[in-house]
């Protein structure tokens, strides 16, 4: 991927870019896999977000610092970056660091003809933007790893895909789950499979008017959260039956706040906790449910110090847990930058944050403005928020 960085005065410059005589030089002196460890930490731990998973694309040692040093770098950082692809791309997209206030132009393979509709574990989801659908392939990249992933296109409607590495699996690698918030089935794929398999919701019993809101993978389980507030576990492959099923948890239905046509619900995870999230249609206001695993009972709870981010598109969401200086930092939204500005009425290129502290949250829209340099077409689509400390890793999926 080649990366660049457009700076206040409109300039472009190549992160990858040097003198090339003075690099060769350099080369043949030393390598770069024998410099020490500790003076890689210390000039890693400069650098800013993109740059630092840049890093661990140069080789397999610093890859391996890159990882080493990545909970403790990401917890120093502050909001996710913004991602933002024009419907008529044909290589390149941009990530906005709104922590820094910097714009950042990515040369993608796959972007030509196809728009984003979704991030799952780092990846960006990239599906055909035609109304014929005519290409018979969906692609999964991730712009910092460079990995991509191929998948046929579900033959069913879909709206959202997630990823998932598949655990103790000698055939496959990796599982993909495309779900439809209008329809009464849900589609996956295994790697080495050469379809899909489709479930359809009348093998469960439930009322016809049962569909699949959302889907997200925790501590190894694929979990699935339906229109009605039940919850479930989607298993690939039953040790008794041999086929898919959802089995429903014995835990009694959510209570939403807002009826079906206007609120977004999400499955929102941390490593240890699992939380439901029903946001307003409008965005202003949302309801936050913790599930219970010992009582089986959900639990409304409040934003303390956190940060609920999400795009208002619902293509991406995510709780973070900053410092409390990071808070003061991100707060800094409220003023004004040159590539980027706050709105208060959710039109336009909008991604939502919620900032918790104490009992009190407010909510911030983000709409990037279009600085002058850039051609008109530019960030037509709605942004999708990447969270890059979910870049180097894909959630694993047991069984």
């Amino acid at each position: 991927m080649a990366l660049h960085k457009d700076d206040h005065a409109g300039s472009r410059t190549n992160l990858n870019s040097g003198c090339k005589r003075r690099r060769m030089i350099m080369e043949r002196n030393f390598s770069w896999e024998e410099l020490p460890s500790g003076v890689l930490e210390l000039i890693f731990s400069k650098l800013g977000v993109i740059e630092f998973l840049l890093m661990a694309c140069v080789c397999k040692s610093w890859r391996a610092i890159i990882i080493a040093m990545m909970e403790q770098f990401m917890a120093k950082q502050g909001p996710p970056l913004a991602f933002y692809m024009s419907p008529n791309a044909r290589k390149y997209c941009y990530f906005y660091n709104l922590y820094e206030n910097r714009l950042y132009r990515a040369s993608l393979p796959h972007l030509s003809g196809n728009k984003c509709i979704g991030y799952t574990c780092g990846y960006l989801v990239l599906v055909d933007s035609t109304l014929g659908q005519k290409k018979p392939d969906i692609w999964l990249v991730n712009p910092f790893t460079r990995h991509e992933l191929q998948f046929p296109r579900p033959p069913k409607p879909y709206c959202n895909v997630i990823l998932g590495a598949l655990v103790n699996n000698p055939v496959s690698d990796f599982v993909a789950v495309a779900i439809s918030k209008l329809n009464p089935f849900l589609q996956f794929i295994r790697s080495g499979d050469a379809k899909w398999t489709c479930f359809e919701f009348h093998e469960l019993k439930v009322e016809d008017e049962w569909r699949i809101v959302d889907a997200a993978i925790f501590q190894g389980k694929i979990y699935l959260l339906s229109n009605n507030g039940q919850i479930g576990v989607l298993v690939l492959k039953s040790k008794i039956t041999k086929k898919p099923m959802v089995e429903l948890l014995d835990v009694e239905k959510i209570q939403f706040t807002f009826n079906s046509e206007r609120r977004y619900c999400h499955i929102v995870t941390t490593p240890s906790e699992l939380y439901v999230v029903e946001i307003s249609r409008c965005g202003v206001t949302f309801v936050m449910n913790r599930l219970d695993f010992e009582t089986n009972k959900w639990e409304t709870v409040k934003l303390k110090r956190e940060i609920l981010y999400f795009g208002k598109s619902s293509k991406s969401i995510a709780l973070t847990i900053p410092k409390p200086y990071e808070i003061k930092k991100t707060r800094f939204l409220e003023g004004k930058g040159e590539n980027w500005r706050i709105i208060g009425d959710g039109g336009g290129h909008v991604a939502r944050c919620f900032v918790g502290e104490g009992s009190l949250v407010e909510s911030y829209d983000i709409l990037l403005s279009t600085p002058k340099h850039w051609k008109p077409d530019i960030c037509i689509a709605p942004p999708v928020w990447y969270f890059p400390h979910l870049a180097m890793t894909v959630d694993p999926v047991y069984g």
